[in-house]
């Protein structure tokens, strides 16, 4: 499956990467960091006026003992959105929301220069590849993990940066591991999430049949999958008997695993695998790979056809590697747009 040249052809992508340096947007970073320090330093001041019920200072305590690592914020999210009717709850939110910003910009930006806001500042992330997993990660500036509201931090040496990524990459993977005839089938469809949706589970949103979906294939029981959703117990079983006479082979595969957990396992390290050649594809092409996601890779064009080529090879070296169809496709949902240079 992987090439005689993978192991060489890896170190020389790890290499290539830690010599890149990253561009950020001084002006916008500083700005946005400081408003969240100015809300902060202005909610811990007024706290006991505007939280009568003192869960405020349960919030700073747990902020400054864990550094946001303690398990009260696994559940928090940037875009938390919760129906309240009042303010002080409301502002509450905000804090935790403001205070998890503060902690990526610390963890992220930490050895960035912001004297001079006039200039983008360099970044020079580590990067990694781990032999057990085989992913390639980002530890020091981790540009890898940056929440996407913060991409238009991340500016381009060259024309823009553009992330191609592939579509059901994970799905398509099972599909080639289980040789599942039905679902190899189903891949020759480009959004092989929306055509599941629309003949399994219509009623629901593609979003959410997405996060079922994967949820499902990965161990979740029943009870759970309801939760997700928000539909019964007899919706979800239903649902979930109509994808199982679909797709036998699959779901033999799934029931071969004592754990569900390592069929993740099996998924991610063929992901990792066929992930981590297109990127050596892609850089031996001569195009500029800014940010290897995770099934994406955002490159720093020089002109708009380099996308196109990127896609092509993304696709291309996944069908040589498994024999099924892959796609491939520029991101441009919202809320993703890298910075403008």
């Amino acid at each position: 499956m992987l090439s005689m040249s993978y192991k060489s052809d890896l170190k020389r992508l790890i290499s290539y990467l830690n010599n890149r340096q990253i561009l950020v947007d001084h002006r916008k970073l500083c700005e946005d960091y400081n408003q969240s320090l100015d809300f902060i330093g202005e909610v811990r001041y007024n706290s006991s006026e505007v939280f009568g019920n003192n869960r405020i200072h349960y919030g700073i305590a747990e902020f400054d003992k864990y550094r946001l690592h303690d398990r009260f914020f696994d559940d928090l999210d940037f875009d938390i959105k919760c129906q309240t009717e009042s303010e002080e709850e409301a502002k509450y939110i905000k804090y935790l929301n403001e205070l998890k910003l503060v902690e990526l910009f610390d963890h992220t930006f930490k050895n960035v220069v912001l004297s001079d806001k006039k200039k983008p500042a360099n970044l020079y992330p580590k990067w990694y590849s781990d032999d057990i997993n085989r992913h390639i990660y980002c530890k020091q500036h981790n540009v890898q993990g940056l929440k996407k509201k913060f991409r238009s931090y991340i500016i381009p040496n060259n024309l823009r940066l553009a992330s191609c990524d592939y579509s059901s990459f994970q799905l398509r993977i099972l599909a080639y591991l289980s040789q599942d005839e039905k679902l190899i089938g189903y891949c020759n469809e480009k959004d092989l999430i929306t055509k599941l949706n629309e003949e399994i589970a219509p009623t629901l949103g593609r979003g959410i049949f997405k996060t079922f979906l994967y949820a499902f294939l990965y161990g979740a029981m029943p009870s759970t999958l309801a939760i997700i959703t928000k539909l019964s117990k007899e919706q979800v079983e239903r649902i979930l008997k109509d994808f199982e006479k679909k797709f036998v082979r699959s779901m033999e595969y799934r029931a071969s695993f004592k754990k569900k957990k390592d069929m993740n396992k099996a998924i991610r390290k063929v992901e990792a695998d066929i992930f981590n050649t297109a990127c050596i594809n892609v850089m031996k092409s001569g195009i500029d790979i800014a940010v290897p996601l995770h099934d994406a890779i955002v490159i720093d064009i020089r002109d708009d056809n380099e996308i196109s080529k990127c896609i092509s090879i993304m696709e291309q070296t996944a069908v040589n590697m498994t024999g099924i169809p892959f796609y491939a496709e520029e991101e441009t949902d919202e809320g993703e747009e890298w910075g403008t240079n």
